[in-house]
């Protein structure tokens, strides 16, 4: 079974994503119309995992659920970025914090029900304050640093909510050592 775009209308634009309107044709022929899909930027996030053995996570107001949420540090990648620096770029500017030896851990869709861009996942070891925070004009972050230990336990006590914070450290569960 397959789908075959026929058109695509873009309606609107924002800081961080297109929404467009896509109308298909499957394999009978059925046409079907103002499928709603995000274009959006790849993201990447961040592990940072301290000298002490702790990880350092962000709490994070967001809009969509009108709350905040503790995960880990991460953003969206520039255009013309490549990931790598696009990460340290981002946890440089949450948390000022950078780190030594970075390992990638792979990449997911950020959500491929309705959009097109996918989040790929670092470790960073030997994380260490270096700067102040340079936050984005609707960001307000605070630090938390948690021993591995108790990421480990909150993460399958399912007290993280952020998928992408979720599939990051269900990828990096081979690099925490208690």
């Amino acid at each position: 079974m397959g789908f075959k775009r026929i058109h695509t209308r873009p309606t609107y634009t924002s800081k961080i994503f297109e929404l467009e309107f896509r109308d298909y044709l499957d394999d009978e022929q059925q046409q079907h119309d103002n499928i709603a899909v995000l274009q959006s930027a790849d993201a990447a996030n961040v592990i940072p995992i301290t000298n002490d053995n702790n990880v350092l996570l962000v709490k994070q107001y967001r809009f969509g659920i009108e709350d905040y949420t503790i995960e880990i540090p991460g953003g969206l990648v520039e255009k013309g970025e490549e990931q790598l620096l696009g990460v340290q770029r981002e946890l440089l500017e949450e948390t000022g914090y950078q780190a030594e030896r970075w390992e990638f851990l792979g990449s997911v869709y950020s959500n491929p029900v309705f959009i097109t861009s996918e989040i790929h996942h670092y470790i960073a070891f030997g994380a260490v304050k270096t700067d102040t925070q340079n936050l984005d004009f609707d960001e307000e972050i605070d630090l938390i640093e948690m021993p591995v230990k108790e990421v480990l336990a909150k993460l399958e006590d399912g007290f993280f909510k952020h998928p992408h914070t979720v599939s990051a450290l269900n990828l990096g569960r081979r690099f925490l050592k208690c």
